[in-house]
Formats: C-alpha cells, sequence, structure tokens
C-alpha cells in the first residue's frame, strides 16, 4: 500500500482484510476509493461488493 496507495487490487484486498477485522468504516472508505481508481468492470464490481458486504454487516 505505501508503494502505490492508487492501486485498486491492494486497495480491495485491504478492504477485505478490515471486513474481518470489523473495521467498516475503513472497508468503505477503502473499497470506495478503489471503485474510483479503476476502469476495470471486474474491479469496480469487487469494490461494490465489499461496500455491500460492510453495509450489510452495519445493518445499514
Amino acid at each position: 500500500y505505501q508503494y502505490d496507495p492508487q492501486n485498486p487490487m491492494v486497495l480491495n484486498h485491504l478492504a477485505n482484510h478490515f471486513f474481518f477485522k470489523k473495521d467498516y468504516t475503513r472497508v468503505r472508505q477503502l473499497a470506495m476509493h478503489a471503485l474510483n481508481n479503476t476502469e476495470n468492470e471486474a474491479m469496480r464490481a469487487e469494490s461494490c461488493y465489499h461496500l455491500a458486504r460492510a453495509y450489510h454487516a452495519e445493518r445499514d
């Protein structure tokens, strides 16, 4: 992350990590950042998945 903080794959992996740590605010931040930093549809879909999962876990 420190070498390429804009890399959407790294951001999505970190979002997944923080999901299991139950840090849903961080999940949303990382996933949204990943979503906004790629045009790759598969990567955008994964970002949306992480966002939805965090909101679902919080019951929002």
